[in-house]
């Protein structure tokens, strides 16, 4: 993992799975909901055996990381890290920068809250091997997270 584990907030644990949210801002979060929504993306992917952490960072953060892994010098919404394991399963991070999100969210007249949820779906989405390289892969991943959504309670 990307050494985000040592500040954890929010904590589900047993033994086939993982699933921590971690928040490395000053901001107060809605960390239960993006956990409830990093699950619901789980199961409904039907992934059962994970060890996922999903870390919300500022502004600097998601550049640094975005630089040094995607070769672009600014901030973006969400980042995702997949890891190889030695064991059957989902392991990785989903890296959500705040101050992105919540700028998206007014841009697109959503809660800050529900925008953040489904960023946390989108990278979980992706760490599960799903892509929007092409239309064809971008409309399959649209629906499942249109699926995840509605679960979630959130109308798209």
């Amino acid at each position: 993992m990307i050494a985000f584990t040592s500040s954890v907030n929010s904590k589900v644990r047993s033994s086939e799975h993982a699933l921590t949210v971690v928040n490395r801002t000053r901001q107060r979060l809605p960390l239960a909901f993006l956990r409830r929504a990093a699950r619901i993306a789980l199961t409904r992917l039907g992934i059962t055996n994970y060890t996922v952490s999903v870390v919300l960072v500022g502004r600097q953060r998601s550049r640094t990381l975005n630089a040094t892994f995607r070769k672009k010098d600014a901030a973006t919404n969400v980042l995702s890290f997949p890891y190889v394991a030695s064991h059957a399963g989902l392991t990785g991070d989903v890296v959500v920068c705040v101050p992105v999100a919540v700028a998206e969210a007014k841009k697109y007249s959503r809660s800050a809250r529900m925008h953040l949820a489904m960023l946390t779906v989108h990278g979980i989405v992706h760490l599960a091997g799903y892509d929007h390289e092409t239309s064809r892969e971008a409309r399959r991943m649209e629906r499942l997270e249109a699926a995840i959504a509605r679960k979630l309670g959130i109308s798209e």
